[in-house]
């Protein structure tokens, strides 16, 4: 619209003036929000978003006389480098037509097989650098250019560039980086989790079309006596296929299991600490927590080792196939041994976990989310410091306050990871609390007073 453009030019020309930002903030306020777009309520309410950056502005721009020239270099750094980066996120979206509801079309690097056979092994090969923050806008601006640097190594290094400025800033109204920095790392994670869909899907459709072909070779083998050589190469060509993928998902459940095992152990210990704080229901309701921690421990574990022997077993079965060397000192059975005692541990870890489920779980009181919230009272409200922004007259204060209490409960349960823990119906009493704002006497754990932003 003509009216917006003319005011935002003239705005444009001393974006970081003070003036020109009062006088650009009162002309939406005043006139183009209530009277020139009136009609139409979606662009009030970009517009409306839009003041809420100017005010944003008008505070950063107060806050500049009381920081550092490095973090100030380091801002404008970060700032080109996430510009670089939008245009590279952008790319990677996929964009395309559904079709019979599940089939979706893509470009050929966002399919599965392009995802699995490139972006997973190139975005482990990829050695990351996030210590090597650039100190330039030039050298931010070839790094991020860089087309074969994989989207989540891009992530986590603008991630630790942002934490950097957070540290150089000493903590001055940090909370808009804090919030960004949770995203970024969800972001980083989504991704991650994305290249291991797609290897799981190639892995499985692979399986299940190899078993095919290795079961038409040996009825066709079977039928002719062994005497056609296409079966014959049929039920080889299967079986060296059938044995090289089908072990992929063990191994990546071993993967999965030992990080789960390992938060587990981390969560244990933490809770650990917190059996002398708090009152006799808390440390009661911890022990109760820590039991049901120390045996999902001992679960995954067994999990674990049975996914060990089922990968060893299936991959050492498809050597002994290959009769490369006539060694008889080797049992022959022993990889048969191993699966089946995979097999069994598997499922005395299926009735294991029925167990913690029905029994252990059972005991945990309906307070828990409350009482869990109480024992790390201080480790909330050091996290609602961080997460907090000071108020603008926009938006309400309990709306604002609700966005700060979701970012905290995200970085609360991203750090401590009660999920491995608990069942989804304790899980989301614990989320929903902690969303909540802690009402129960932890409503005040951040500032008592927010300054609006005028």
């Amino acid at each position: 619209p003509t009216e917006f453009m003319n005011e935002f030019r003239t705005f444009a020309i001393s974006p970081c003036d003070d003036a020109c930002i009062a006088a650009f903030l009162t002309s939406l306020q005043t006139r183009l929000i209530p009277q020139v777009f009136q009609e139409n309520s979606y662009l009030q309410e970009s517009l409306t978003d839009l003041t809420v950056v100017l005010k944003r502005l008008l505070e950063y721009n107060d806050r500049s006389n009381r920081t550092s020239s490095e973090a100030s270099v380091s801002a404008k750094v970060l700032l080109e480098r996430v510009h670089n980066f939008e245009r590279r996120v952008d790319e990677s979206l996929q964009r395309g037509n559904v079709f019979w509801g599940f089939f979706k079309s893509r470009k050929f690097r966002h399919g599965h097989v392009f995802t699995a056979f490139v972006q997973f092994f190139w975005d482990k090969i990829y050695f990351a650098r996030p210590l090597a923050i650039p100190r330039s806008v030039f050298e931010a601006r070839s790094r991020s250019k860089s087309k074969l640097r994989p989207i989540s190594t891009e992530t986590i290094e603008i991630k630790a560039q942002t934490d950097f400025l957070i540290a150089e800033l000493n903590d001055i109204d940090t909370g808009g980086l804090y919030r960004s920095t949770q995203d970024l790392t969800q972001f980083y994670h989504a991704t991650k989790e994305s290249y291991v869909a797609s290897l799981i899907v190639v892995s499985g459709v692979l399986s299940f079309f190899t078993g095919i072909i290795f079961t038409v070779g040996n009825i066709g083998a079977a039928a002719t006596n062994n005497s056609n050589r296409g079966f014959r190469l049929l039920v080889r060509i299967g079986g060296n296929s059938f044995g090289f993928i089908t072990p992929i998902t063990a191994v990546l459940s071993m993967f999965h299991l030992f990080r789960k095992f390992w938060i587990l152990w981390s969560l244990s210990g933490k809770l650990g600490s917190k059996l002398n704080s708090g009152s006799n229901v808390q440390a009661g309701n911890i022990k109760t927590v820590r039991a049901v921690t120390r045996s999902a421990e001992l679960a995954t574990a067994m999990r674990f080792f049975a996914s060990a022997g089922a990968a060893v077993s299936l991959y050492w079965l498809w050597v002994n196939s290959e009769p490369l060397r006539n060694d008889d000192s080797i049992d022959r059975m022993l990889p048969a041994y191993i699966g089946g005692g995979a097999l069994c541990l598997h499922i005395v870890s299926i009735f294991f976990l029925l167990f913690i489920e029905y029994f252990l779980r059972y005991r945990f009181e309906p307070k828990l989310g409350e009482y869990l919230s109480e024992s790390f009272k201080d480790e909330i409200s050091e996290m609602y410091r961080d997460f907090d922004m000071p108020l603008t007259n926009i938006d309400t204060k309990q709306d604002q306050d609700r966005l700060t209490w979701e970012y905290v409960s995200r970085e609360f349960l991203h750090k401590y990871r009660f999920d491995t823990v608990f069942a989804a119906d304790r899980f989301s009493a614990l989320y929903h609390f902690l969303q909540s704002g802690l009402k129960s006497g932890l409503s005040n754990v951040g500032p008592e007073v927010n300054k609006d932003i005028v």
